[in-house]
This record gives C-alpha cells, structure tokens and sequence, in this order.
C-alpha cells in the first residue's frame, strides 16, 4: 500500500491510478488492499494530517520528498479522481484480471461472447462423471475399460464404488499444471488406449523374460565358478539375482553395497585365497550383470507403472470429453481453464495488441501473495509486466514491478501454485530485460509474539537441514532469522497422540483438545481468544460435539445450521406432536401450558413465545 501510494502521489496526473494495476489471490485480500489506500488517501486529505502526521504519510513523505502540503493537495484530487472512476481503479484478483483477459479474446477463443463463469468446478466434474458412467452398456468398448477399472479395484482389495474414484481422477482436471497434459490426450480413442494396452502388456513379458534370464545366467556363473552365497558380502549379490531369477521384481537398485560393485571387494575379510581371486577377476562380468538388471528394472518399472495406469488415463479422457461438452452446451468457462486459454491465445501476442484489446495501458504492477501464482498465471503477465518496464513515457518514466511474497506461505499448489518461481526470482532469475534494482526481506515479524517467532525460527533451521531438495533448504534456510518484535509471550506445545483407527482417533483427539481448552481458560484466556483448526470436516465435527456435550459454545458452520438449534427442533416437536391430536381443546391445553412453563424461567426465548403465540 506504501509503495502503491508513494506511485500515485509522485505524479501531477489526476487520474494516474489507471496506470496501476495491484493483483492479489483474493476477493478478502482486494477489498482489504481497497480500504487501506483509500483509507490513507482520505487521511491524508484532511487537513489534520499536517499537524499530526499518520506513520504512513510521515513514511510516504521521506520516499517520495514531496512537500507536506503537495502530498495533501494531491491525495484530495486522487480521492476524487478514483470515487468519481471506481471502475478503473484497478486492485483486482488475478482471476477477475485473467476473466477480462479471456472476455477481450473470446472471439480468438472461439467462446461465445457471453459465456458465463463457473466457479463450482466440482459439480461440473461430477456431472461429467455421471454421463462417463452413465455410457456403460452402452458403448462396448468403455464398458471395458469401465469393467476393467473395477477388477482392478477388487484385486487390490478396494472398494467397488467407481464413482468415488472417477470422482478423485477428475480433480486433475482443475490443475493447470495437469491439464496442459491432458489436453495432449484428448485426440486419443477408447481403442487408442487398448491398443496401447496390448503393446504394453507385449513389452513387459519380454523385458520379464529378459530379467529372468539376466538373472539365472548370473547365478550360472557364480556357481560355475564354485562360488557360494556366503562368499559374497551379506550374500546381497547372489540373492539379488536369485530374487530376480524367480520374477520377484521389486528389488531395490540404489542400495550402498550396489554402488561399489566392481570398485570394492565384493567378499568379507575372511574370504582368502582362490575363492578371492575369483571373485576379483570376475569383478567386470558382476559388474556388468548389474547394470543391464538396473536398466531392464527401470524399463520394466515404467511399463507396469503405465499399465497399471492406462485404465485411469483412459477414463480421465473420456470424463474431460464429457466436461468439455457439458462447458459446451451451458455456455460455461471454468474458472480453472482461464489461464490455460489466455497461455494459449496471447502467448506469442506483443505486449502493445494485447493492451490495445484490452482497452488499459498499464505502467505499475504489484503482485501481492506471489508464491501463490501458477506458472501459466506468470507467463500471461510476463509480456504486459516486459512491455511497462522497457519503455519510457513522455517524461521519461519507466514502468515498475513489485512482488511480495513468501514461498513458506504457499497453500495453492492443489490448484497450480508454483512457489519455486518465486524461489527462483529471489536468486537472480530475471525474464525481464529491465535489470532488478531492489531485493528486500522483510526480517522483523510484527504479527506474532516473541515465542512463537522463536520457535519458528528453529523449527525451520530444523527442517533446512533435513531436507535433501537444495531449493528447499535454501527456502526454509531465508526463513529461520525473523526479528522479534515488542510482544513478549506466546506458547507453542505438541503433541503426538496415537490411535490404533479412525473410530478411536475420533474419541481421543476431541478428548485432548476438550482437555487443552478447559486448561488455556483456566490460566485467563477468554474462549474467543481461541480457535481450533482441522484438517477435516468431520474432525472438526467430532470436536465440535464433545465441546458442545461439555457446555462450550462453540461458533462453527456446524453450529450455524438450522438442523442443530435446540430451538427450532423444539419448534418441530409442538409441530410434529399438534399433527398427532385432532381434539383442539387438547392442543391448545398444550400450548397454553408449554407459555406459562416457558414463562417461569430465568432465560427467555421471545421468538419461541411469538411462534406459541401464533400456533
């Protein structure tokens, strides 16, 4: 927001905010951004402002070197200027940018111009799902496949309810990273993926043959030789070619004693002598033996993991068949697809054809949340973003580009979010032609107590150090030294509680969390002080019943529905016992009874006496 007014401010423009484009994930996140500039714009225009200065104006007025009375005379012009054209004020989510985008190139899309947007992608998937199914018996050739995904399930003891599965194999549809692969299969056939069944299967038994053989011709020279298992090292060398001489194809080719073979002695201490020698001269044929069994297992391993996948894959295309017509024939647009339609379309566009159809022209660009982009998201930027920074205006401005981010941050990758660009462009990595002038961490946390800024930081010195990915390490590495600030306190406790299932984790965890609730109040935390967080609804359910069973009220969308207010099942039950007696006299005997006992109490329900009343 600083920078965002320090742009707005340093030019004499009234309506220079057209310029400006601020791009963040959510709608929550724009109306926040939104309120916070107007905010300070408003203050900064009241007189007041030069006598007491805010923090910010103070801040804006060191950046900027503009005169107090200069900053106050053109923030009242800029507050006019943006309520009187609202609509360009444009601090937007990427994908309401990206939905312009598309409705400017609908025509090069070939969508119609008033397609609609859907956001509830899932039950446009699950629709898909339902016509896929729906085709069996009647297409022969999906019924198949449909039969031979189900068998497939049976064997490995799942359930046989294919809609759940076809239902998870859909999702993949709403990544973007997915679809671009997807979208290669879509010429292919129910026969294409049979065929191709077929000359998997072929390949498998010849490369099984291939492993058996390898294997008994191995174990051959080694007893051609005289050689036993025990003169080998922990006998790993026979017996790994024994297992594969009998098909037993799931050994492990990266083990420690697999990458000295040849290098290092292949016996222990105590073989001597011939059976030694032996061994050493045939170093070279061992050696050899091993890496053509690697390969053939490598081979072997990427056909089954094919074949046991080719089933789905054809179902997965049949269902993104489905979901195509179904956008087709209600006129929709997912809201997954838009930047896999605007990568397509403007990619090899120049940045000028682009701003011209779009109708903006854009200088400054903010990226707020940048971790969270995808990389489609990126590369539909990156032309517009290239094009503001490699030319000058009249006045010889350039444009200008700020990201914020913080790749530990990213919770968007199950919709392809790609936190390692960002990692990237923190280490240099530049697609611009313009070179980069500032890089700024921002090392003093303000949000958090001191105690949890400490145990962040070890927590992430920790996992630097255990992760084997060196982009990893270096992400978790930048983010182990916040500075604290002035709040003093905090409290941070784990614990590990094991269940033997689901039903007993569903007993003792609401148990646990009653237990540490009860005990945060009784140290003076009042109960909005606290929230609880679930990976799952039903977790949260579990949790919510036991908080509810022990008389702490809880706010949850549980809690909120209809069907769990005390009040309205009361309501039900007058209604439900009136329907069962039709002797009038005794209903309302009844009802006058139920008001006075109501009336007698302490707490008073008026809504409940008012549908009495009524009734």
């Amino acid at each position: 927001v600083k920078t965002y007014l320090n742009k707005l401010l340093l030019s004499n423009k009234p309506d220079y905010f057209k310029t400006i484009l601020a791009v963040t994930f959510t709608n929550k996140a724009v109306g926040e951004m939104k309120e916070r500039i107007m905010k300070n714009l408003q203050e900064f225009s009241d007189e007041k402002i030069l006598d007491a200065p805010s923090v910010m104006f103070i801040a804006v007025k060191k950046d900027t070197l503009l005169d107090p009375k200069e900053i106050h005379k053109r923030a009242q012009r800029a507050v006019q200027y943006i309520l009187h054209n609202y609509g360009s004020f444009d601090v937007e989510t990427i994908d309401r940018f990206n939905h312009r985008l598309i409705r400017t190139f609908a025509k090069d899309l070939k969508i119609a111009s008033n397609f609609g947007v859907e956001l509830d992608v899932d039950s446009l998937l699950t629709e898909a799902v339902d016509r896929v199914i729906s085709l069996a018996g009647k297409d022969e050739r999906l019924t198949k496949v449909i039969l031979d995904f189900t068998f497939e399930k049976a064997d490995d003891d799942k359930s046989w309810d294919i809609s759940f599965d076809l239902n998870e194999i859909s999702k993949l549809l709403k990544n973007e990273n997915d679809l671009v692969h997807v979208e290669n299969l879509k010429t292919k056939s129910i026969e294409d993926f049979l065929e191709l069944k077929k000359t998997v299967y072929t390949s498998l038994e010849k490369k099984s043959e291939a492993l058996v053989k390898l294997g008994k011709n191995c174990l051959d020279e080694i007893f051609k030789n005289n050689l036993e298992f025990t003169d080998f090292t922990g006998a790993y060398f026979p017996k790994y070619f024994q297992k594969i001489a009998n098909k037993d194809f799931g050994v492990s080719t990266d083990l420690k004693w697999q990458e000295n073979i040849g290098i290092e002695p292949m016996y222990p201490k105590r073989v001597v002598g011939e059976t030694a020698n032996i061994i050493n001269s045939l170093a070279g044929i061992f050696s050899g033996f091993f890496q053509q069994s690697k390969e053939l297992l490598i081979n072997y391993s990427f056909l089954k993991t094919i074949q046991n996948n080719i089933n789905s894959l054809s179902l997965l295309n049949a269902i993104y068949k489905e979901f195509k017509e179904l956008q087709e024939e209600k006129n929709l647009v997912p809201i997954s697809e838009f930047n896999a339609r605007i990568f397509k379309e403007i990619k090899g566009q120049p940045a000028p054809f682009i701003y011209e159809r779009l109708g903006d022209k854009y200088k400054h660009f903010f990226i707020d949340e940048f971790q969270d982009t995808s990389q489609m998201q990126w590369l539909n930027l990156v032309p517009l973003i290239d094009n503001a920074l490699s030319q000058e205006d009249m006045s010889g401005e350039k444009g200008s580009l700020l990201i914020v981010g913080d790749a530990k941050q990213s919770i968007y990758r199950w919709r392809g979010g790609y936190p390692e660009q960002f990692i990237a462009l923190s280490n240099e990595d530049n697609p611009f032609s313009l070179e980069r002038t500032n890089s700024y961490t921002l090392e003093t946390n303000f949000r958090s107590y001191d105690q949890i800024i400490s145990f962040n930081n070890a927590f992430f010195q920790y996992a630097s150090a255990t992760l084997h990915s060196e982009i990893h390490q270096q992400l978790y590495m930048d983010g182990n030294n916040q500075v604290v600030n002035a709040k003093k306190g905090g409290y941070v406790s784990i614990n590990f509680i094991e269940a033997a299932n689901q039903t007993e984790a569903f007993e003792i965890y609401p148990e646990k969390v009653l237990e540490i609730v009860v005990s945060q109040r009784n140290k003076g935390f009042a109960l909005k002080d606290i929230c609880i967080l679930t990976r799952k609804r039903s977790q949260g359910v579990a949790i919510a019943t036991k908080l509810s069973e022990n008389n702490i009220p809880i706010l949850s969308s549980e809690a909120l529905l209809l069907s769990n207010s005390p009040h309205i099942h009361f309501m039900i039950g007058i209604l439900g016992l009136l329907n069962d007696f039709e002797d009038k006299a005794f209903k309302a005997e009844v009802l006058y009874f139920l008001h006075d006992y109501l009336n007698s109490k302490e707490e008073k329900h008026s809504f409940i006496h008012a549908f009495l009343n009524i009734t």
